[in-house]
């Protein structure tokens, strides 16, 4: 019980986090939109590719691996944070001898010098990973709460704005990454360890990480290649401008994710690693968790859906209009977005490394297939080829999770049934206003605010009804909700 309570409460803190670090991104992200063009956009995009691929290599799965060790020692730490920079300036290196071989690939000569400036990085995102993994191993999640939040205002956001202002173009963008990595390198090394800062080699340690850690690389791996697909496609076979236009699109549906996917990937793979040979808990857990993804993004969802114009137009701008018909066809997968993270979570916490290495493949497969066939239509296109292969994704991980634990597909359907029922009674009020809203021609940002706030009150009003939450299902919700609430409300009495 005391555990549960623990994960509760770091989930809520963690949560409240996210949510901050959300609505600053997409304020920062408003401003940068409208002082940065497409191509940049599209330019940073292609120089994360290649980037985040070359990361995978740095920290060889060694911070999950810390994780899943039933204890660790000073020596094992010490080890990963050896090999992890080690490797973090090794690859680092490389990729400034090879930058101008990247340039030429994908036919952009500036792509050179960014790759060269994101390189630098690799030393200290190596150390920050070994970092965040310790903390999050003791479930120390106040201690991350905030640091995210903290690095992205005053580094990627304030900085970047700066260099935007003053036309650095995608540079801007570079320099605003480099500012929110020093920062919250700094933040972390202000954070009391159990285990001391230092950078020595155990063979011992190493043979122990290293069998997890080996494994996790080539799965993440293989799931870059399916994240980046897209990406990868588009790049090689459109343009750089269709590619801002379509890492925008990507970037507004993944807001939800980076709210709720990634807090429940934070809380969930530690509590999975814990209660692994527990398969009651394990259905518990994740019943109570797919409840959670279901009841909350799919109002989100039809709402992106639904104000995909207006949501552009007032994030992005007029010039942005082209990422209208990609968003729309991409909110349509925000469930399964979270969803696969959520159901991945818990195979990779489960240790069946095995097992998630072959659905990667598959995903991969999928993503590359669809969004090359799709390219043939524009980024419209890759959006539907990028949301079939996210559907398959969930729906093979689902498959997986039924295998491992007792929940069943006669549970899967109700909850759909039930979330189903849900969510066309939150988004009825908002339908409406939607449409009187268009009848009266407002501006989009009044538009936006009226329908959005009904959907929230909408939403609070039906998660917190005691009787129909135990009718669909979704009563574990309203108790959290109900919770965060009473908190608040002390808060604001004190």
């Amino acid at each position: 019980m005391k555990e549960s309570k623990n994960s509760l409460n770091g989930f809520i803190t963690l949560l409240s986090s996210s949510v901050g670090q959300s609505i600053s991104r997409i304020g920062f992200i408003a401003i940068l939109a409208r002082l940065i063009s497409p191509v940049d956009f599209g330019l940073m995009a292609t120089a994360l590719i290649v980037v985040g691929f070359a990361q995978l290599f740095v920290q060889l799965g060694f911070g999950q691996a810390l994780i899943q060790q039933t204890s660790i020692t000073q020596s094992d730490v010490s080890t990963a944070f050896f090999v992890s920079i080690t490797l973090g300036i090794i690859i680092a290196l490389i990729l400034i001898l090879i930058s101008p071989f990247i340039g030429v690939f994908f036919n952009q000569e500036n792509l050179a010098s960014i790759v060269v400036w994101l390189s630098f990085l690799f030393p200290l995102k190596s150390f920050n990973q070994i970092q965040f993994s310790l903390i999050q191993k003791k479930k120390n999640f106040s201690a991350l709460a905030g640091k995210e939040l903290i690095a992205f205002i005053f580094g990627y956001g304030a900085v970047g704005t700066l260099f935007a202002y003053f036309e650095y173009g995608v540079f801007a963008l570079v320099y605003g990454e480099v500012a929110r990595v020093i920062i919250y390198t700094i933040l972390l090394l202000s954070q009391y360890h159990e285990f001391e800062i230092i950078f020595s080699f155990s063979k011992n340690s190493y043979q122990k990480l290293i069998e997890f850690g080996k494994k996790m690389t080539i799965v993440r791996l293989i799931n870059y290649f399916a994240l980046k697909g897209d990406y990868f496609v588009i790049g090689k076979t459109l343009s750089v401008g269709e590619l801002g236009f379509y890492s925008r699109a990507f970037g507004l549906m993944n807001f939800p994710h980076s709210m709720i996917g990634n807090v429940i990937n934070t809380i969930l793979f530690v509590e999975f690693s814990e209660i692994k040979n527990d398969k009651k808990r394990l259905t518990k857990v994740i019943s109570t968790s797919l409840t959670f993804l279901f009841f909350i993004a799919a109002p989100i969802s039809i709402f992106a859906f639904m104000m995909a114009p207006q949501i552009v137009n007032v994030l992005l701008g007029d010039q942005w209009n082209e990422v209208v018909t990609p968003f729309r066809i991409l909110s349509l997968a925000i469930i399964f977005k979270i969803g696969y993270k959520i159901t991945g979570t818990l195979i990779k916490g489960l240790a069946r490394l095995k097992s998630y290495l072959i659905v990667q493949i598959v995903y991969f497969v999928s993503v590359f297939i669809g969004a090359y066939i799709g390219s043939y239509y524009g980024i419209q296109g890759v959006a539907i080829g990028s949301t079939i292969a996210l559907i398959i994704m969930f729906v093979i991980l689902l498959k997986l999770v039924i295998e491992y634990t007792f929940y069943r597909w006669l549970d899967f359907l109700k909850l759909s049934i039930n979330s189903f029922l849900f969510t066309v009674l939150v988004v009825l009020a908002p339908a409406i206003l939607y449409m009187l809203s268009n009848q009266l021609k407002i501006s989009n940002l009044f538009e936006l605010t009226i329908v959005g706030l009904s959907l929230i009150v909408s939403f609070v009003i039906l998660i917190l009804n005691r009787t129909l939450s135990f009718k669909l299902g979704y009563e574990p919700i309203r108790s959290i909700f109900k919770e965060v609430l009473l908190k608040k409300l002390v808060k604001l009495k004190r």
